[in-house]
């Protein structure tokens, strides 16, 4: 199938086939079907044999940069030629996302754990060590971060040009203490917190084969003031405490992409008491109509279409779509 389209209106496309001359194969198999999520994951597990017995975190990065560039490049390609609804763009850039959170989650928290303590991590297609379970002082093991995808990423609704925004939480807090891999004693907080900026850098890092999303974290708690990762009874309190009607709204498309049933429970017990209040008072109903008032100049300086039959159907599939925390 001849569709030069990316090629002519693109020059990310044009940039990416001539430093690439054999992604032109996206090109050609745009009309055969986009990216789906097992394919994604079969590509990551088709690695070099090296970078997937023994990941490394530079190489689950370049892998998944790897990815991004074909999946993007198909996408392009059949969003142009008009073989893509809006739905199967979203929906094909939100799981590129998930995928890239889940796996280079992974690959930063293998670097922290002994080697002789394993578990397999479907989002990856990969058997990696579990972090944290280091010999712990005073404390439980750690877990897991919990990465919450925000905005689009939450909604589903991510484009070709999205940023992601996350939010970054863990369960357990206090002064306990555990020993990692390397031999460093660190709190949980500290832990945390490393893994997130480890994680951030990995996603957004420009490198020989390019970059993966740009990540706002301005969504958590106190935005850029705040810690980069906290617990889920600091969120409980800043809710509860210094909690905007915004964030209200914010939250409603908050969808963890990692974590154990246990702590996604907790998290979700937090969560919607903020979210679905038991009582709707004037200060609410007030808040939502400054919030309305404050959105609507964007839209009229964009010239959108509000009220067409278009908005309110891809208003209302995004909406079915959406798995709020459980």
């Amino acid at each position: 199938m001849n569709l030069p389209l990316a090629r002519d209106y693109s020059r990310f496309a044009r940039e990416l086939l001539n430093a690439h001359p054999e992604l032109d194969q996206e090109l050609r198999a745009a009309g055969e079907g986009g990216w789906t999520r097992e394919a994604m994951l079969r590509f990551l597990a088709s690695g070099p044999p090296a970078s997937v017995e023994a990941p490394s975190v530079e190489g689950v990065g370049r892998r998944l940069r790897q990815l991004r560039a074909r999946v993007m490049l198909r996408t392009m390609q059949r969003d142009l030629a008009g073989l893509a609804a809006v739905g199967e763009v979203c929906s094909t850039i939100t799981t590129l996302a998930e995928i890239a959170v889940s796996a280079g989650l992974a690959a930063i928290e293998a670097e922290l754990a002994p080697p002789q303590l394993g578990v397999t991590l479907p989002q990856a297609g990969v058997t990696l060590p579990q972090a944290g379970v280091a010999a712990a002082a005073g404390g439980r093991p750690p877990g897991r971060l919990i990465v919450v995808g925000m905005g689009k990423l939450g909604g589903s609704e991510l484009n070709v040009s999205s940023d992601i925004d996350l939010v970054f939480l863990y369960t357990e807090e206090g002064d306990a203490t555990f020993t990692t891999a390397d031999g460093r004693e660190r709190s949980y907080h500290e832990h945390f917190n490393a893994l997130g900026r480890r994680l951030v850098a990995l996603l957004g890092q420009v490198t020989a084969d390019g970059m993966l999303f740009r990540v706002d974290m301005r969504l958590r708690p106190w935005g850029d003031a705040g810690p980069l990762a906290m617990s889920i009874d600091a969120l409980e309190q800043y809710l509860l405490v210094h909690g905007r009607e915004w964030e209200r709204y914010a939250w409603i498309k908050g969808r963890p992409l990692s974590g154990d049933a246990e702590a996604l429970a907790q998290l979700g017990a937090v969560v919607r008491p903020f979210v679905f209040r038991k009582y709707l008072d004037y200060g609410a109903i007030a808040a939502m109509r400054e919030l309305h008032a404050q959105s609507a100049p964007r839209w009229a300086g964009a010239n959108m279409p509000t009220t067409s039959n278009w908005a309110r159907a891809a208003f209302a599939k995004s909406s079915s779509s959406r798995r709020p925390i459980n």
